[in-house]
């Protein structure tokens, strides 16, 4: 995919640097500063294709630059990713109502940057794509809002007018027609508005229109009313019909073109009627179902894939024709070559009267971004190195496993691991081999345990487990089996050498004593010292009557 320009504003020269190097390192086109003001001047200067934005920043600060930058006019919606520290509920909340679409959690990681990245990449690749198809049609397109403004202008439209889509964004639109209709343009807005009577919504006719050199010349308008999810629009295609002969000669080299760019779309693209029936499919549709045009057109989606896929499409085919509207979707497909996802985004196609006679769909494969999507959440739960929940998560759960065993007066026990002189095997054999052993301790111990017990690395060489439903004589079987375990499963390196490691554990069970989480922890710690003191390689268990 085609590199990003970004645009990234962050005060921390040392955050930010790091974050432009490893940018740039992948062929990004990187502009920097430092402040809201800077952000925000050079967004509207020279808009970038991604914002990657920290939020707490001299100046007017980052959330609202962000309000700022969204209240430019623009034809496409620019991603703004936040940058920051605090990721409770009402920080996030108030970045995404500002107008932020996702979030980067400092410190920064790399992995987590260039995987929000690639996903923002394929978004903004299919963004490229649609303008890229829209500005191909040789008739203009101008898109405005329910009062009359320019939101979008092709560049059929700018060759037609004599104006750059920057000098008529956010104007109202009767800037592009003459005397008297200028004047009388916004009556028949708002009159459609209040009493929703057609008179140009949705039909063609033929109009005047007046260029930015002050030529007035015949062009053929036809206005649709649009209702998206979030919003409803007209849009306007304009002829000049004052090269009408050279246009009919050009449009049979647009249909082609209209139909090469279709073919090659990144996304499965197809047409079907009232009924179901496929009338038009592109190549990628053909990829993505394994299926020749000659065995899809003619068919239904229950002729060709499972039953209930099947039913799922034709069930949003048929809201979009009852809505007469465009609705995005994710829609699934299971075969024989696996589960993949999709954006379906799917408009009603109409005839002359204006009669909804099928639907279009655009389908592009997400399967990669869901995937993407739980990776994240695994990283976000998970140790990478052994596999065990990390620190932030197990605490988590263990402080969900405490309420419950004190609510019910179940018993729960806590162990808490070390390795015994672990600095010495990473002074001995280097920390690759150091993370070896972490990475074999981690698979004992989730070999070890029930699927209703807790595991999790607090850091380094510190390991927890919380078991529930277990009393002390219990998990002091599970904490020596564990412990014996180890001693004879030393790691055995690429060469041979085998390290041999121990464990030291503390326990501690819950008692009426116990109020919070944070006491049955800090005696489990209590008891692994002990275990430290008395010689290591040990399993030790809590005593109230032990010094802390």
């Amino acid at each position: 995919m085609k590199p990003l320009r970004i645009l990234l504003a962050d005060d921390s020269q040392a955050v930010g640097g790091l974050m432009a190097e490893q940018l740039r390192s992948n062929g990004h086109q990187v502009d920097c500063v430092q402040s809201g003001e800077a952000a925000v001047a050079a967004f509207r200067e020279n808009p970038p294709e991604l914002v990657l934005m920290d939020i707490e920043m001299p100046g007017i600060g980052g959330l609202e630059a962000i309000r700022r930058m969204r209240r430019i006019p623009s034809q496409v919606r620019v991603p703004i990713i936040i940058i920051t520290a605090h990721t409770d509920e009402e920080n996030l909340l108030s970045s995404f109502m500002a107008g932020a679409d996702d979030f980067l959690a400092k410190p920064i990681q790399p992995l987590l940057l260039d995987v929000r990245i690639q996903a923002m990449m394929r978004i903004i690749s299919t963004q490229r794509s649609t303008a890229a198809m829209v500005d191909s049609v040789v008739e203009g397109v101008i898109r405005i809002d329910r009062v009359g403004r320019i939101t979008a202008f092709n560049k059929a439209a700018e060759r037609i007018f004599g104006y750059t889509a920057e000098e008529v964004l956010d104007q109202n639109v009767k800037m592009l027609m003459p005397s008297p209709y200028r004047e009388e343009h916004d009556t028949y807005i708002g009159n459609y508005v209040a009493t929703g009577q057609r008179k140009v919504i949705g039909a063609g006719r033929e109009v005047v229109g007046q260029r930015k050199n002050g030529d007035i010349f015949p062009m053929s308008l036809g206005v649709s009313e649009v209702e998206a999810p979030d919003e409803r629009f007209f849009v306007g295609i304009v002829r000049d019909l004052s090269i009408e002969n050279e246009l009919r000669s050009r449009l049979r080299e647009s249909r082609n073109f209209l139909a090469e760019i279709i073919e090659n779309i990144p996304a499965a693209t197809y047409v079907k009627n009232r009924e179901g029936e496929y009338l038009l499919v592109n190549r990628q549709h053909e990829v993505v179902t394994g299926l020749t045009r000659d065995q899809l057109l003619g068919k239904t989606d229950a002729e060709i894939f499972p039953s209930e896929a099947a039913a799922a499409y034709r069930q949003l085919d048929l809201d979009v024709m009852a809505g007469n509207r465009t609705i995005e979707a994710e829609e699934k497909l299971t075969d024989a070559r696996g589960e993949r996802h999709f954006l379906s985004i799917k408009f009603p196609t109409r005839d002359a009267a204006g009669t909804v006679t099928g639907i279009c769909g655009i389908s592009p494969e997400i399967t990669e971004l869901k995937k993407t999507q739980h990776e994240l959440e695994r990283l976000s739960q998970y140790d990478d190195l052994t596999g065990l929940y990390n620190r932030r998560h197990f605490m988590s759960l263990a402080h969900q496993e405490f309420g419950r065993s004190r609510r019910y007066g179940n018993p729960l026990t806590t162990l808490m691991l070390d390795v015994d002189h672990f600095k010495r095997i990473n002074d001995t054999y280097g920390h690759p081999v150091g993370d070896q052993v972490l990475k074999a301790l981690g698979r004992q111990i989730l070999d070890g345990l029930r699927g209703i017990d807790i595991a999790g690395r607090l850091g380094g060489e510190e390991f927890a487990v919380m078991l529930p439903e277990t009393s002390i004589g219990q998990a002091i079987m599970v904490a020596e089996r564990l412990r014996s375990q180890i001693v004879s499963a030393p790691v055995t390196l690429a060469d041979g050498q085998c390290v041999a490691y121990t464990l030291s554990i503390g326990i501690a069970v819950l008692t009426a004593e116990h109020e919070g989480l944070d006491r049955l922890l800090q005696q489990a710690d209590q008891a692994l010292y002990a275990a430290k003191e008395r010689g290591r390689n040990r399993v030790v268990s809590y005593a109230a009557d032990r010094p802390a």
